[in-house]
């Protein structure tokens, strides 16, 4: 009998990227920013596929998520980033959970098309960014 080996679901192909082997070439593309931003100064720590418990609302866990990336950055906040090709019901409710149990940390998704913060699609314009500032 031979082992066929099951392709991914969804059609992602995996890549490698500076020694580790990534879920898709999507995420080993946002494993490459990280990098330039860890190479720039801005962001101290990497931490690729960390696990956050998810709790509900009596305190039970539900559930675990991976995120493909919790970084921290120079000023001290910490941010998760997702690189996303479809977004399927059940990473939906993850992300749900996860912004209710961490309220401090930002979750990022990266899709193919888009950039935002968290499931409210909070995008970060340039002009947005710079009213913040001043």
């Amino acid at each position: 009998m031979y082992y066929v080996r099951k392709a991914n679901k969804y059609g992602a192909k995996k890549k490698e990227y500076n020694g580790r082997l990534y879920d898709s070439k999507h995420e080993a593309g946002i494993a490459g920013e990280l990098e330039l931003l860890r190479r720039a100064g801005e962001v101290i720590i990497i931490e690729p596929q960390k696990t956050y418990n998810l709790y509900g609302k009596g305190g039970a866990r539900i559930c675990t998520h991976r995120p493909d990336f919790t970084v921290k950055f120079k000023d001290g906040h910490q941010e998760v980033w997702e690189a996303k090709g479809y977004p399927t019901p059940v990473w939906q409710l993850k992300l749900k959970l996860f912004e209710d149990n961490y309220p401090d940390i930002l979750y990022y998704v990266i899709t193919p098309r888009e950039r935002f913060y968290g499931s409210k699609k909070k995008s970060l314009r340039p002009s947005a960014v710079l009213r913040e500032t001043t």
